[in-house]
């Protein structure tokens, strides 16, 4: 896979993680992500196995490294055999008349590495760490008059990818403000201070419905009335950018190279 592929990849590795998260957590009835809890274990090099009436995951082959993942709200993590799960979690009649199979339900957490919110951090960074994320100039060059392309071209989805592949590599985040639907806002958030509250700046918007992308350098005072309202400004009508258009990307590949010094 290319650059460009393996950073989309781990943009929705994230972006599935967090889903998961949220319905492992949910304050009514938990409920496991099943698609998004499966495309990060199979990322991560997870094997399936129906056993019974459970769906697991697992990996490894020895038993002092193998994992099995049950899918379920629980998301548990054993280091034991898929069929020893199965056991655990689905055993028959015949099955629970035997003291060893009473002791393993009784006992079930003696086996469990881990649940839920560890269960699901381990995995998706095992997922994260299996693609292969370094780069070089001219890797980072190439995205960049890829999406310079897109947008002369008026091509939503390479202008996104574009935008959302430089703000992964510079850790932009989209910050909660009022905009348009049709606008896509990412800024950099700096450590505020009891004074200035929450700062957001250098940040670019781009406007999926009139394909204009801007860019400040300005850093912003969300908690400021004021600026706020002037930041608004600038996602929704580019007020006070520095830069437009292609300039965008070029801007953003330049701040690449000089964070990750190549």
């Amino acid at each position: 896979m290319t650059l460009k592929d393996n950073i989309l990849k781990k943009i929705k590795i994230k972006l599935a993680s967090q889903l998961v998260g949220e319905s492992i957590s949910s304050t009514q009835e938990p409920r496991l992500d099943k698609q998004n809890a499966i495309f990060i274990l199979e990322a991560a090099g997870y094997k399936h196995q129906h056993l019974r009436d459970i769906d697991m995951y697992f990996k490894g082959q020895e038993p002092e490294n193998r994992r099995v993942i049950a899918l379920d709200a629980e998301l548990a993590a054993y280091r034991t055999s898929p069929e020893d799960v199965a056991t655990r979690k689905s055993p028959t009649v015949k099955e629970m008349l035997s003291l060893g199979t009473i002791k393993k339900i009784l006992w079930d957490e003696g086996a469990i590495i881990e649940k839920k919110r560890a269960t699901l951090d381990t995995i998706t960074k095992e997922a994260i760490d299996s693609l292969d994320l370094s780069f070089t100039r001219i890797e980072i060059e190439e995205i960049m008059y890829q999406s310079m392309a897109s947008l002369a071209e008026k091509h939503t989805e390479g202008i996104r990818e574009g935008i959302l592949i430089f703000s992964e590599l510079l850790k932009l985040k989209s910050p909660q403000v009022k905009t348009s639907s049709a606008i896509l806002i990412m800024a950099k958030k700096v450590s505020g201070d009891p004074v200035s509250g929450n700062l957001y700046g250098p940040a670019m918007a781009y406007n999926h419905n009139s394909f204009k992308i801007c860019y400040t350098d300005k850093v912003y005072a969300l908690n400021d009335p004021e600026q706020k309202e002037a930041f608004e400004r600038f996602a929704n009508e580019c007020e006070a950018a520095s830069l437009t258009g292609e300039e965008v990307f070029r801007k953003l590949c330049e701040m690449v190279k000089i964070k990750y010094k190549i």
